[in-house]
């Protein structure tokens, strides 16, 4: 009950605005023409929505030489918009470098080219992450990826997720291994299909934080389904995607992690 109490306290002064605006720094991974023709609208978006309520920083990552970077050329949002140029086919390095890239002391939105996100629902992330003292992570479902929690894998993603300054300053000293990208780790048989191991990266990070904070506790949000069209995946098809989730997760926890994926799973924490 204090919990809930001080959830809504906290999002009471959020929307009064009599506390100091927080400082949100907002990742995109984005290469390849297709992302090339939308990145820039989007990033007008994000930056319409929540530039209000936020101080907004914008960190997008993309490949050397990507169309990505010409159709950002001149683009600035408030002088606060960084294009890293990065291995962002590689999970691993793309995610790493965000977080190496990112100072100290903010939130970190991470987000897919196409979320609809609002301040509101950013805010209301902020409330709960602020209301508890063990929270690392704040994640959404979609409306395409039908992540509704109800098994280790499909939970929260990086196509939507609020972290707290903590959780990306342990990232920043624990930084992905590179096992989490496509292929590296072999390949996994779901359903009489070979499908090569890789993404899913969420669970390795909820999976070792959990190791390292019994206590830990990551929100998912499956009440305020966010809208999403847009099929991701390198590598592999967005059908194939999505068909080894539960299996990838499975591997990591129990074949590298050495750890139970039903008790790791109970570390989520559904908003419904």
């Amino acid at each position: 009950m204090k919990k809930w109490i001080k959830c809504f306290i906290v999002l009471i002064l959020i929307n009064c605005n009599l506390v100091a605006r927080p400082d949100v720094t907002v990742w995109v991974r984005s290469f390849g023409e297709s992302s090339a023709q939308i990145i820039r609208p989007y990033l007008e978006q994000i930056e319409k929505e929540l530039s209000t309520d936020f101080e907004l920083h914008i960190l997008v990552a993309t490949k050397p030489q990507d169309p990505v970077l010409n159709a950002l050329q001149g683009m600035k949002i408030n002088n606060h918009l960084t294009v890293l140029q990065t291995r962002v086919d590689s999970v691993s390095t793309g995610i790493n470098e965000l977080t190496k890239a990112t100072p100290e002391g903010r939130y970190v939105l991470s987000l897919s080219q196409g979320v609809n996100i609002s301040a509101r629902n950013v805010r209301d992330a902020l409330a709960f992450l602020n209301a508890d003292d063990e929270s690392y992570a704040y994640g959404w479902e979609l409306s395409n990826m039908h992540n509704k929690g109800a098994r280790p894998g499909e939970g929260w993603y990086h196509t939507a997720v609020l972290y707290p300054p903590k959780t990306i300053s342990w990232m920043k000293e624990h930084l992905l291994p590179d096992w989490v990208d496509n292929g590296v780790a072999g390949s996994i048989l779901v359903e009489e299909e070979s499908i090569p191991l890789g993404g899913n990266e969420e669970v390795v990070v909820m999976g070792r934080i959990s190791q390292e904070f019994p206590k830990a506790i990551f929100f998912h949000n499956i009440r305020d389904i966010l809208d999403f069209s847009r099929e991701t995946g390198t590598c592999v098809s967005f059908k194939q995607k999505m068909k080894r989730k539960a299996a990838v997760a499975d591997y990591y926890l129990t074949k590298q992690l050495k750890m139970d994926p039903n008790q790791v799973w109970e570390h989520l924490f559904l908003i419904k």
